[in-house]
């Protein structure tokens, strides 16, 4: 498990070499991105701050996902 740690304590969990197409902008603080093995087009912005966030294996988002208010969110397993 690899760990990338950025400013204003946003953290990232997993292996950023088997995420294809992956772009994260952080503009809150404590948030955390959880990677369970590979995924593609993973398009992530934090609006606010404590959020936490689950991608599953395999998966594969076409748009983006714009977190505004601090929750807890799931990506779940699919086939790419």
């Amino acid at each position: 498990m690899l760990e990338n740690i950025g400013e204003n304590g946003n953290i990232i969990y997993g292996d950023l070499s088997k995420q294809l197409n992956f772009k994260c902008d952080f503009t809150g603080k404590n948030n955390i991105v959880f990677f369970a093995r590979k995924s593609k087009n993973i398009n992530i912005t934090f609006h606010s701050d404590n959020n936490l966030v689950f991608i599953g294996n395999c998966v594969r988002v076409n748009g983006s996902i714009s977190l505004t208010r601090s929750l807890p969110m799931v990506v779940q397993n699919c086939k790419y």
